[in-house]
């Protein structure tokens, strides 16, 4: 057979690698029975295609499949249960250790209700807009001024101590820290590269922390990186949940971190704002004190409406009650 010249080597590729015959119309001869051969071992490779051509020319061109007898769903009851670990963490998430509290009543909610809450989130986004600016304008860096030393980043009883004064830091009941333990608390904690920056001078954070704790400055925020800012603010969740007083200091230095942090916010960020905004619902609930309500109100409208941690206005600042 000739071919051209253009398409002369497609065409030798695209040959059967064996000489098997291609018929068109079924081999009538064994009665359209589809012949079976377990002996493959003794076949050679022509043999072998050969068989597996003939079985496919004897198959119809059209299946039909049977119904089924039943439906192939059981019962709901008598339906198998999966544990597995997708129900497990659904189970969780549906679970009352993941939800909010609502307030019990209107005592626990400012009085002037969602204009309240407007105004708060006004002023706060005011502030992360104000915090940028200074930051795009170099206050915090190195070149421009000079930096307030720091504990390392991962030192969460040197940040205690940095953000709240040696006083607040040690007075829970049963005290936090040993008089031996000070020194060693603050040397043997781990060190990341990045917190070789905000240690130049190893321990001399130390006589620079005045006796009730840093002040929250836009000298200090900008000084921070993301990481740092969020590892700061995961101390201050530790303690609330573990019980700490949210004291004014606290409250200052877990709402100045709130602004320095960016969106859209990372998974891990996420779930610690939940576990605050949990916290923060949890103490409210059983709070009489209207000190301590205002600034629990402004730590949930601020994680729960702002960043979107809570549900909504109406999930967080309704009374379950009136």
């Amino acid at each position: 057979q000739r071919t051209s010249p253009q398409f002369g080597e497609a065409y030798q590729m695209a040959q059967p690698c064996l000489p098997v015959p291609r018929r068109r119309k079924r081999d009538q001869s064994d009665g359209g029975n589809i012949q079976e051969f377990n002996e493959i071992d003794t076949m050679d490779a022509m043999e072998y295609i050969a068989a597996v051509a003939k079985q496919a020319e004897c198959l119809p061109d059209v299946f039909v499949a049977s119904a089924p007898e039943s439906s192939p769903l059981k019962p709901k009851e008598e339906r198998e249960e999966y544990f597995d670990g997708s129900k497990a963490s659904l189970s969780y998430l549906l679970s009352p250790h993941t939800m909010t509290i609502a307030a019990p009543s209107r005592n626990h909610l400012p009085q002037s209700g969602k204009k309240w809450v407007d105004s708060t989130l006004t002023s706060f986004s005011n502030l992360r807009m104000y915090i940028e600016k200074c930051f795009e304008m170099g206050i915090g860096s190195k070149e421009t001024m000079e930096r307030i030393p720091c504990p390392p980043m991962k030192d969460r009883s040197g940040w205690h101590i940095f953000c709240l004064g040696e006083q607040e830091a040690m007075g829970n009941v049963g005290g936090y820290f040993d008089d031996e333990m000070e020194e060693n608390d603050l040397e043997g904690n781990e060190m990341e590269e990045d917190d070789v920056d905000n240690t130049e001078s190893g321990n001399d954070w130390v006589s620079h922390v005045p006796q009730g704790g840093h002040e929250t400055s836009v000298r200090i925020l900008a000084q921070m990186d993301q990481v740092m800012t969020r590892r700061i603010l995961s101390h201050h969740v530790h303690y609330m949940e573990e019980g700490w007083v949210l004291s004014k200091k606290r409250t200052a230095w877990i709402y100045a971190l709130l602004a320095r942090i960016e969106r859209p916010l990372h998974r891990d960020d996420a779930a610690m704002m939940h576990d605050l905004l949990k916290e923060c619902t949890k103490r409210r609930a059983t709070c009489h004190c209207e000190e301590q309500l205002a600034m629990l109100n402004t730590l949930i409208s601020i994680v729960g409406i702002y960043f979107e941690q809570g549900g909504g206005y109406q999930a967080l600042m309704v009374a379950k009650i009136n």
